[in-house]
């Protein structure tokens, strides 16, 4: 069992007693996202915006729209989002075991290392943030159903919605479906994510390369980052997630933009401007988190061994010296240390070029691209609509 679930119901209940692989919940997150809201609109006749009959005093941008329209793009990258958060999971812990079983701790056992470790999620305590996250869905379900059954008119006066969601005002029944699966058991999903990432890096990593663990990292592992190379791809898992989030938040704002007929519009919407910065904030700062606590580590391990080589290149050169100078000279002797002297040379250049972060350059790419991808396809999406404008 993956420990670092063990204080989620949710989470229990998908992988232990369902036992869904993210392959399985990425194709039920297609059924209920995504199909089973689209033939429920078509059987209610509220498929499309022009099957929906709306007074004239409603006419609105965001009123009378069916499910077929752009504003619900966002929807088909939701799936895509639940996948990469479950195969998170899964990356990050196989890719802790490897870590374990890469560091050192005298007079321990790996068992005993991972038992201790592992512990805090054991905790009842730890399941408190998991609580909070069911919280949020829950308010937002609620919100969505109380308070979105009105829109605002310019002129400042409330219309009651009309669309595939809400009838008059009242909430189809479909609303309730849609915004269970949608406000209550995504958000849910996404906070709990948020928690989990946090709690695994302060509660595991942070204890783990602190000094009252006291492990010892292996200088010469053959990954070239002293055994930490597992963490560059759970900072990956990571990005493919804010990846997949900012995938879903620029579909709904290119969606709403295309609605209202302009950005202008569109970022007087409150929810937009958060989503953007929250994107733009967090997703930077969720990488740094996966890997800060092995930095400091991994500079105190290079200073630690570069000073014991240097004082072991020092002590062979003397030694060079004193058979060299001494009467009975031994070019053997002087051959061998000369040699030593070398080989403890490039040990000095081989530690010293470790990066001070456990990533290598393919994954930094990779990194780098999962957090712009979004940003080009915004962009990609204003180009081509100027294109077509002329």
């Amino acid at each position: 069992m993956n420990p670092f679930i063990a204080n989620d119901p949710l989470l229990r209940l998908l992988y232990n007693v369902l036992h869904l692989s993210p392959g399985k919940i990425l194709s039920i997150s297609i059924v209920i996202l995504v199909l089973l809201p689209g033939i429920i609109s078509y059987y209610n006749k509220t498929w499309r915006d022009e099957d929906i009959k709306i007074k004239p005093i409603s006419k609105h941008p965001m009123n009378g729209h069916g499910f077929l329209r752009m504003q619900n793009l966002y929807l088909l990258f939701l799936p895509f989002l639940n996948y990469a958060i479950f195969e998170y999971y899964e990356n990050v812990y196989s890719k802790t075991i490897l870590i374990l079983q890469s560091v050192i701790k005298i007079n321990t056992t790996y068992e005993n290392l991972s038992e201790m470790l592992f512990s805090p999620f054991l905790n009842p305590f730890t399941s408190i943030p998991i609580f909070f996250a069911f919280l949020i869905g829950l308010v937002c379900f609620i919100n969505f159903i109380r308070f979105h059954r009105k829109i605002q008119s310019k002129s400042g006066k409330e219309i009651l919605r009309t669309d595939w969601l809400y009838n008059n005002g009242k909430p189809r029944i479909i609303c309730y479906l849609f915004s269970f699966n949608t406000h209550f058991l995504q958000i849910t999903i996404i906070s709990s994510w948020i928690f989990h990432h946090l709690m695994i890096f302060f509660l595991f990593y942070e204890k783990l390369f602190s000094s009252e663990v006291g492990i010892s990292l292996i200088p010469f592992h053959s990954d070239g980052m002293f055994g930490l190379s597992p963490l560059g791809d759970i900072a990956k898992s990571t990005s493919i997630v804010f990846a997949a989030f900012g995938f879903v938040t620029i579909s709904w704002i290119l969606g709403v933009v295309s609605t209202l007929g302009g950005w202008k519009r569109a970022f007087r919407i409150l929810g937009i401007r958060l989503l953007l910065i929250a994107y733009m904030i967090s997703a930077p700062i969720g990488i740094v988190i996966a890997l800060e606590p092995a930095h400091s580590k991994i500079i105190q391990t290079k200073i630690i061994t570069l000073k014991s080589i240097s004082n072991k290149i020092i002590q062979n050169s003397k030694s060079i010296s004193s058979a060299m100078n001494t009467t009975k000279f031994s070019q053997t002797k002087i051959d061998s240390c000369w040699a030593a002297r070398n080989s403890l040379k490039n040990l000095y250049e081989s530690v010293s070029q470790v990066p001070n972060w456990p990533l290598r350059l393919s994954n930094l790419l990779n990194i780098l691209s999962n957090l712009f991808i979004p940003y080009l396809i915004l962009v990609l999406f204003e180009w081509l609509k100027s294109k077509l404008k002329q």
